[in-house]
């Protein structure tokens, strides 16, 4: 596979970014964006569509003499994508293609099925499902795997908070696809299907808090990530020394450990039975006393959690996606925590996610794509 130069990369990638965020667009209008010039422009949609990644639309009307402008687009069909998703109860498989638009998608119940057991049925039963739809391992692109918890990006691992040991998923997908393979922490991975979606969001820090635990992401026009991937790690930030030790995180009395959903409904279990997270949110809004009790605990530490991360972030954005955020009542408290622990307009910068459901359910396949079409696209063979 030939290596592109930086410049020659540098330019690509301008011009898919520049195609990926308009529906179509002529050659003329792509100039007038980047700054390239007509003749590169040209060269560069000429290779674009030789390899059928962008395809030619319609004519612009025009009343000069002359070849009228033509739009073009980005082939969303040129190349399948791979989704898998792990998280403490189910995983799932989602296909798109480029767009991305849902194709197909599996959900399967973890139970007590070991990880490689559980892969190996997942990834034969994507190959029956391909076989059935006459689709090859070069109809993908690639493969993106999300999962709750610590990742190890050296080894490509998963699981130590699923399954209580690291689990190499890339080496046990090449046991069946030939196909590159991302990996990526589950809120992470949130955090790029922001940046990918909603152009808006370039420099943010994002705070997720699901049944799936409390994690944090930093964004500033690229994710950043270290090895330990420690940044933006606000479910073990430290909120009660005096409270017992986190098993994941070894620490005394961290955020995740007093006020994670699971914590939750374990401690509402106490005055009611049978609650799952619906009936817990119903008698939060019913002004149940004990509940409402704690989850204004949960507010007030997240509050906390929130402006002593930002301190040493300081993104321009604060995003919150996750069950009790988008609950009305959680989120009033939250702020009204928020304004009593930092004075002026700090509580302005807080945006709730507008990631819808579908969007979430794809953020493997936005991986996927993000990294390998439009960051690394040596693997477009241009």
């Amino acid at each position: 596979m030939k290596q592109l130069t930086k410049l020659k990369f540098n330019n690509f990638k301008l011009v898919l970014d520049t195609l990926k965020n308009y529906e179509s667009i002529s050659k003329k209008q792509i100039t007038s964006i980047t700054n390239l010039s007509p003749v590169l422009i040209t060269r560069i949609c000429s290779e674009l569509i030789e390899k059928k990644i962008v395809l030619e639309g319609e004519f612009l009307p025009s009343e000069k003499a002359g070849r009228r402008e033509q739009m073009l687009y980005l082939n969303h069909n040129f190349k399948y994508v791979i989704g898998l998703s792990f998280f403490s109860d189910s995983s799932k498989i989602t296909i798109s293609n480029l767009k991305p638009s849902l194709t197909y998608s599996k959900e399967y119940l973890n139970l007590d099925k070991t990880p490689e057991k559980l892969i190996v049925m997942m990834l034969e039963e994507l190959k029956e499902w391909m076989d059935k739809n006459n689709l090859k391992e070069n109809d993908f692109l690639g493969i993106g795997v999300i999962s709750k918890g610590t990742i190890n990006r050296i080894e490509n691992s998963i699981g130590i908070d699923i399954w209580g040991k690291e689990f190499s998923i890339k080496e046990e997908i090449k046991k069946i696809f030939n196909l590159p393979v991302v990996v990526e922490n589950d809120v992470k991975s949130f955090a790029v299907a922001h940046n990918y979606l909603y152009l808006n969001f370039s420099d943010f820090f994002l705070v997720h808090y699901s049944i799936n635990g409390i994690g944090g992401a930093v964004l500033k026009n690229e994710l950043l990530i270290n090895e330990v991937d420690s940044i933006g790690k606000i479910g073990h930030v430290i909120i009660d020394p005096s409270k017992e030790f986190c098993p994941i995180c070894k620490r005394r009395g961290c955020l995740e450990s007093l006020v994670s959903l699971k914590t939750i409904l374990k401690k509402a279990s106490q005055y009611h039975d049978n609650l799952s997270i619906s009936k817990l949110f119903e008698l939060y809004d019913m002004g149940d006393i004990e509940i409402s009790n704690l989850l204004n605990e949960s507010a007030k530490y997240m509050a906390q959690s929130i402006i002593n991360t930002y301190s040493i972030i300081g993104s321009k954005d604060i995003i919150l996606h996750g069950d009790l955020f988008f609950n009305e009542n959680y989120f009033f408290s939250l702020i009204s925590y928020i304004k009593r622990y930092q004075l002026g307009d700090f509580y302005k910068k807080i945006i709730l996610s507008p990631l819808k459901k579908e969007e979430i359910e794809l953020s493997p396949n936005i991986l996927a794509i993000d990294y390998l079409f439009f960051q690394n696209i040596d693997i477009l063979e241009l």
